[in-house]
């Protein structure tokens, strides 16, 4: 009886291993599969970490020449390194840019849904629970959105979920080292991404008040030796990003307390308590009670009450999701339909076991998790400042599936009620998987830098029949895909520096390729072709030069069309176009000037 109970267990245990590397090998084929061309192209981020990742590489220093442990300097801001560092070795092992660029996405979002399944495992020892936990975060569209592109918030989430998991595992251990990690894991989750900043310290306060006594077992020198170097690690990045900033924080410029408008609005509205809007008097003073109804403090909460409740808004998480197409899909929210129910579910098994230590940090992880991205003008309902937040939703909604299976296996029609779930679940995957791989691709493009790769290697083919390739301005600044599309040096880039205007001469190979300036209704004149430079190659989107050029008709006298980039919908999206060797201007004086040398 003993010899068969335990091949029973063998045979059980092995299938459980079975079932989670099927469960793991899933995750990474939805989030590997034709990554090179969904989403459509490298995005300005991408671009920029494939681009330090070949100068760190390559020189050691980011390419502007500079190291910090703090960052990488690029065209326009400072970014958090550990990204960057996981784009080094998937670089060192890959040559199609895509890949390079994307690999680490790939490979977190993997790890996530694996130790999703370990932390759970520990929560709750129950494989199921686990396993179906873990299947929530594999398959959901939010994780597989930002598993799929670069970006920082999946380096957070991989990074922060490991530091829990150590955290509980040390509790369960009684281990010392683990604790030891988990500190410096949740320590350096600050490097990947900003909203980190504050919900690291906020992680640390949680969790002390929560298992203060069992944390005080390791002894108040462990304890304090812990917060050293947490503080050692945390304390330099934040000085670097904020006081000790060349520039204007990041974090300054989005922030709610730095909105320009808000100083207007309240003198606005203690103009109209006064009386001031209908019958303006010099010197008149605002009504006293102006001052309590409209100061910067109640602007600033309001903004942030507005973020803060949008968060759990149905048509964020349910509807429509993010708005900007690079963090959702469109037409769908962050969690698919049924998912509402297995919320349901986990909420009320969570409510069940509140007296649960690791139920009350998953409750107040998910109220907390918002609060970063709420402090940001924008942050309402924005998918990657609030990608934290997905961790607690997902692990409810997880619990929940695992309630609801629970609660089908009483029923005498367990087997068909199972089959219809399932069926229903699976017919919501197999929609969001039709929307992603055929729709998104075509109505994402734009958002994710679409063109200006194909743009890059026409200009890479045509170059050497030009004196000076001149680049337009357009949304995003065109020069770092060039840079980047172009594989040129890190070294001549570093050299060069980052200032590409026309006056800008240092007899270096990159003088050959400048930023012009391009009125936007110099496509309107009769006579564009004599503000282009003779032998000059000319990028410009479309947006600019306002003609639909496929029509010869459209195309002004003088004006070559080498080559144009159409979007996966067949609109238009970058010329390259020169000045005809023949054609000879006017002698009337122009109306605008491109400078250009």
């Amino acid at each position: 009886m003993i010899k068969i109970t335990k091949v029973i267990f063998e045979k059980s245990k092995n299938l459980q291993i079975i079932l989670l590397a099927i469960l793991l090998f899933g995750a990474f084929i939805v989030r590997v599969c034709n990554i090179e061309k969904v989403p459509a192209s490298l995005y300005i981020d991408e671009v920029d970490y494939g681009l330090q990742a070949k100068s760190l590489i390559q020189t050691f220093r980011d390419y502007q020449g500079e190291w910090s442990p703090f960052g990488v300097h690029s065209f326009n801001d400072i970014r958090a390194p550990i990204p960057a560092y996981f784009t080094i070795v998937s670089t060192l092992i890959s040559n199609t840019p895509e890949i390079q660029v994307r690999l680490p996405s790939v490979l977190l979002g993997t790890l996530t849904v694996f130790i999703v399944f370990l932390l759970v495992r520990i929560w709750i020892k129950n494989f199921t629970a686990a396993l179906l936990t873990a299947a929530a975060f594999a398959f959901n569209p939010w994780q597989i959105q930002f598993s799929r592109f670069a970006h920082e918030g999946i380096s957070m989430m991989a990074i922060f979920l490991v530091a829990i998991y150590c955290f509980y595992r040390a509790l369960v251990t009684k281990s010392y080292k683990l604790l030891l990690v988990f500190s410096v894991l949740l320590s350096l989750a600050v490097y990947t991404y900003r909203p980190m900043s504050l919900f690291a310290l906020l992680t640390f306060v949680v969790l002390f008040l929560l298992y203060r006594k069992e944390l005080l077992t390791f002894g108040l020198k462990k304890l304090l030796i812990i917060i050293i170097v947490a503080a050692a690690i945390i304390l330099p990045f934040l000085y670097a990003t904020t006081i000790g900033a060349p520039d204007v924080p990041r974090i300054a410029q989005l922030s709610i307390f730095s909105n320009p408008e808000v100083p207007i609005w309240v003198q606005r509205n203690r103009e109209v308590d006064s009386g001031d809007f209908s019958n303006p008097a010099i010197g008149k003073k605002p009504a006293l009670i102006s001052f309590f109804f409209h100061s910067k403090p109640v602007s600033w909460l309001d903004s942030f009450a507005n973020n803060y409740f949008q968060t759990f808004s149905t048509e964020f998480l349910f509807i429509k999701g993010d708005k900007n197409l690079r963090h959702s899909i469109g037409q769908m929210g962050q969690l698919y339909f049924i998912d509402v129910i297995a919320l349901i579910f986990g909420f009320i098994f969570v409510g069940k076991n509140l007296k649960r230590k690791e139920f009350q940090w998953l409750l107040l992880w998910f109220f907390f998790a918002p609060i970063p991205a709420s402090l940001t003008a924008d942050g309402a309902q924005h998918a990657a400042r609030l990608f934290i937040f997905s961790a607690p939703l997902l692990l409810i909604v997880g619990l929940g599936w695992w309630q609801i299976f629970e609660s089908i296996k009483k029923s005498h029609y367990d087997k068909l009620i199972m089959l219809i779930l399932v069926g229903v679940w699976a017919l919501f995957f197999i929609f969001y998987f039709h929307r992603y791989f055929v729709h998104y691709p075509i109505e994402s493009a734009r958002y994710f830098g679409y063109g200006y790769k194909q743009a890059v290697l026409k200009i890479s083919q045509e170059e050497s029949k030009y004196q000076r390739v001149a680049l337009a301005p357009t949304q995003d600044p065109p020069m770092i895909y060039y840079l980047f599309w172009a594989n040129v040096s890190p070294k001549l880039i570093q050299e060069y520096g980052m200032n590409f205007s026309p006056e800008v001469v240092k007899n270096n190979p990159l003088d050959k390729y400048k930023v012009v300036e391009w009125p936007r209704d110099i496509s309107l004149e009769p006579d564009v072709a004599r503000y282009l430079k003779p032998d000059t190659l000319y990028f410009v989107s479309q947006n600019e030069f306002q003609k639909d050029l496929r029509d010869k008709t459209q195309l002004p006298k003088g004006v070559k069309l080498v080559d144009l980039i159409a979007y996966p919908d067949n609109e238009i999206a970058f010329y390259l176009i020169t000045r005809e060797q023949e054609y000879q201007p006017p002698v009337k004086e122009p109306k605008y000037d491109i400078k250009f040398l």
